[in-house]
């Protein structure tokens, strides 16, 4: 036992054996029941009940597909096979897809003030995943009465998004965006994003992706000496992480992320709605200046960063809050009682006092009016469309079969360029120095044509002359014919 305690340990701590045990059997067909209890945790997170027979003809059905004809699921292996996995039979109660909110309402009275307790509102943190469309256009539009409308085919190209604040939005973590190319044509010439990408065939976030993502973060804070709260949801693209030095992982009650997440409050339709705004600005400049409105992925990312950016704090705060995340003074603060939560400033609410009332009723039935006639048009099914489309991980038999084959005789990496974007578009070349420079003057012009008060706008572009001086100075790269003297 002294000379194995390393793989006893091991196997204690990262994997479901039971304490119990006496002993660290493995299965005689180990393929197998990887794949059946890869199989069983992806179905368990979508509340599909399983029990002793669905197991048996699951692990037949695998077997055939691995290419073992004589494998029979025998009531043995299926009991060995619970007992290596820690799994035990239980009683469904009430609806498995439904929210209990009665739980949710306990979690948030009871367990989760216990949990925040010794944290900084500072350092709770919350992250969650969204898909995204992102070059999908509105597929509702005016028209002139007895007109009949054609609209071309929606895109459906998706990615996904990871989004993540602390409690009091004074931290909004860098975004993680989950394409399907590791290297779309359109990232040619482009040595840095504002975000972090990562790349798999299905744009799906993964274990793989999420124990890495969530190490960075760890490294980040052991360097601030902070010691931060990540409350993340229930899945199997989320699992547990051992060795975390400055980040506490908490997953939320199963079925209770809509009503318990902040993200799921608020904040993603905030991002979402920012970005679509942007979309939709695209589209009329393109129609102004004639030229083809095709969306690639790396406009989306700019896009992207410039909406994170947009999302207030203040629409965190009041997100968390509403999930139940609020500090002793907090608690006698009602949260916003339905509906998404606002990201105006606390300022913005009340910036009809001072509105004289004639005034103000003439505002309110110009709106109504416009509420009336665009009734069928809502910019919000808009920001909605892509609200349900899976971001995580969801395995099929032939993916947990492809996983546990790798696992158990490693193959080669495959090239990353059978993996990249045969539609994205090449953009244009990169700017010259010199298009740069004006263009920054136009802007400086610009600026002192149309604002009273332009020091902040100044600054920025004080600040993008400076990286011009910086990237001139930078010494370029010699050729081999440098070292020879003519």
């Amino acid at each position: 036992m002294w000379k194995n305690k390393d793989s006893v340990i091991n196997a204690y701590e990262t994997t479901s054996i039971s304490p119990a045990r006496k002993r660290m059997r493995h299965a005689s067909n180990r393929d197998i029941e990887m794949a059946l209890f890869e199989w069983f945790k992806t179905v368990r997170s979508q509340n599909v009940p399983i029990d002793g027979p669905m197991l048996a003809r699951k692990a037949n059905s695998l077997a055939c597909e691995l290419g073992m004809e004589n494998f029979q699921a025998t009531n043995g292996f299926i009991e060995r096979f619970k007992n290596r996995h820690g799994i035990s039979s239980k009683t469904l109660s009430g609806e498995g897809a439904s929210v209990d909110n009665s739980q949710t309402e306990n979690w948030m009275q009871s367990k989760l003030p216990s949990l925040i307790k010794d944290y900084e509102p500072k350092n709770v943190y919350n992250i969650d995943e969204t898909g995204v469309f992102y070059k999908m256009t509105p597929n509702k539009t005016l028209e002139v009465k007895g007109t009949k409308c054609f609209g071309g085919k929606q895109s459906k190209d998706r990615i996904t998004v990871l989004i993540g604040a602390n409690m009091d939005g004074s931290d909004k973590l860098k975004l993680l965006i989950i394409g399907k190319f590791k290297n779309p044509r359109c990232f040619k010439n482009v040595k840095s994003l504002p975000v972090d990408y990562e790349a798999n065939r299905r744009a799906w976030m993964n274990s793989e992706i999420f124990i890495s993502w969530v190490k960075k973060l760890d490294k980040r804070m052991t360097r601030e000496k902070r010691s931060i709260l990540l409350f993340v949801d229930n899945c199997p693209a989320h699992p547990k992480i051992e060795g975390l030095k400055a980040v506490k992982l908490l997953f939320f009650p199963p079925n209770t992320t809509s009503k318990l997440q902040p993200c799921d409050q608020g904040i993603i339709f905030s991002f979402k709605r920012h970005y679509r705004s942007r979309v939709l600005d695209h589209i009329i400049s393109c129609l102004d200046k004639h030229i083809d409105k095709q969306i690639n992925i790396l406009k989306a990312i700019q896009w992207f960063y410039a909406a994170w950016k947009d999302v207030t704090p203040t629409c965190i705060q009041n997100c968390f809050r509403k999930a139940g995340f609020m500090n002793q003074a907090q608690h006698e603060i009602n949260a916003t009682p339905q509906g998404h939560v606002s990201d105006s400033s606390d300022t913005d609410e009340f910036e009809d006092d001072d509105i004289p009332l004639a005034e103000l009723a003439s505002k309110w039935n110009r709106l109504r009016v416009f509420s009336d006639i665009d009734k069928n048009i809502s910019f919000d099914d808009y920001i909605n469309a892509d609200e349900n489309v899976v971001s995580v991980e969801q395995k099929s038999d032939s993916d947990i079969i492809a996983e546990v084959q790798q696992k158990l005789k490693p193959a080669e990496t495959l090239s990353q360029s059978d993996e990249e974007s045969v539609s994205e578009t090449v953009d244009d070349p990169p700017p010259t120095m010199n298009e740069f420079l004006n263009a920054i003057d136009t802007c400086r012009r610009f600026v002192l044509s149309k604002s009273d008060s332009c020091d902040s706008v100044f600054g920025c572009l004080h600040e993008l002359e400076k990286f011009s001086v910086e990237i001139g100075k930078a010494k370029k790269q010699t050729k081999l014919t440098d070292f020879f003297r003519q």
